[in-house]
């Protein structure tokens, strides 16, 4: 006879995560900021046990993370942003591949790794320079990263195994970016344009290029997405009305090749 079963239990985890930073004003509208952090996520219970009960056997992520940047404001309306970082991991949670020995479209430790970069966000207001009851505003951000296997790693048989150190890690684009354009109209009407770029990918941690006849493994072409809105604030009755239109341009791209194929 079925019957309902509780299970409970409890659990104590301590873990020290510390972190310094600093900044430094040159200029009035110049800072130079840094930071040096010690990364630590635990893995969630959907991540590490399956719906079927599988324990997925996922360590905690640890990390140590650096950065470095300025930020600016300059001719009265621009504001820059660039920073550079670095990203240590000890162990890094990463999307399964089969190639590792993984199945479905879970989650494995990937060891040690490392991500190198640099972000760039520049926006633009016009409210400070131009006295109209048009506003239009600006923002681009762009990153540079190399998300690499850090640690000898050998993937396959004994007798045909690859070691994958220096692999990018899958699902991690070398450049990706997004510009948002925003037009507010002297009776409230605003239309903003969206557009979001996704370098090319691997998706397995072999970095084949070549996709496969069944879909599971190969580098994913680079591809964007333009999403237009419209919003309308009513300040008298405290309404905001919005609709919105995705991938206007009705681009086809593949987004994953996760859990098993496109």
């Amino acid at each position: 006879q079925a019957r309902d079963t509780v299970i409970s239990t409890r659990s104590q985890l301590a873990e020290v995560i510390p972190g310094i930073g600093f900044v430094y004003h040159p200029a009035k509208k110049v800072s130079l900021f840094g930071g040096l952090h010690k990364g630590f996520a635990p893995p969630r219970i959907k991540d590490a046990i399956t719906a079927d009960g599988v324990d997925q056997e996922l360590s905690a992520e640890l990390s140590w993370n650096y950065e470095l940047g300025i930020r600016a404001d300059f001719l009265q309306s621009f504001h820059l942003e660039l920073t550079g970082f670095y990203l240590d991991f000890e162990n890094q949670v990463i999307p399964v591949s089969e190639s590792s020995g993984g199945t479905g479209a879970g989650l494995v430790n990937g060891g040690e790794t490392k991500s190198t970069g640099v972000e760039v966000s520049l926006s633009f207001s016009s409210a400070n320079i131009i006295s109209s009851p048009w506003q239009l505003s600006l923002l681009t951000t762009m990153t540079y990263t190399e998300a690499v296997f850090d640690a000898d790693r050998f993937i396959g048989s004994t007798e045909n195994a690859i070691n994958i150190k220096g692999n990018a890690l899958p699902y991690a684009p070398t450049i990706s970016g997004n510009s948002l354009l925003s037009v507010l109209s002297p009776i409230g009407l605003r239309f903003n344009l969206n557009v979001q770029y996704t370098g090319e990918q691997f998706t397995d941690v072999k970095n084949p290029e070549k996709p496969t006849a069944n879909g599971l493994t190969g580098e994913l072409p680079a591809f964007y997405t333009v999403d237009a809105g419209l919003s309308y604030e009513w300040k008298k009755a405290s309404t905001q009305v919005s609709c919105s239109v995705k991938n206007v341009t009705d681009e086809r791209y593949i987004y994953t090749r996760r859990p098993q194929g496109i």
